[in-house]
């Protein structure tokens, strides 16, 4: 379990999200911006996740889930992409941070 955690944390931190919400915040959507979305979501659903981490991961999940659907139209509302963008890369940086620490403690690394 330990490594399917790790991989896919890895996968999450190095997506872009930051990159992503950044430029959606100036008010241009990145051509994989949703494709990322819905790629992060899956991962998050199906990787194995410690009992401690399941519920923030699936909430993570729920944010990016929500940011997919917004973007997934022709004309996506700014406004919906923008509040979306904003509470899927804050739940990236909570989930991402207790993750780590959950994973360090268990290895024993003192930060």
């Amino acid at each position: 379990m330990r490594l399917s955690t790790i991989a896919a944390l890895n996968i999450l931190d190095n997506a872009g999200l930051h990159d992503i919400d950044g430029s959606i915040q100036q008010g241009t959507i990145p051509p994989a911006a949703q494709t990322t979305a819905s790629h992060l979501q899956t991962v998050l659903m199906r990787t194995p996740w410690p009992a401690e981490l399941k519920s923030q991961a699936l909430k993570l999940a729920g944010l990016l889930g929500t940011l997919a659907s917004v973007l997934n139209t022709d004309t996506p509302d700014m406004n919906k992409v923008k509040d979306a963008s904003g509470y899927a890369h804050a739940g990236w940086h909570e989930f991402s941070t207790q993750a780590w620490s959950y994973l360090s403690d268990r290895a024993g690394v003192k930060n």
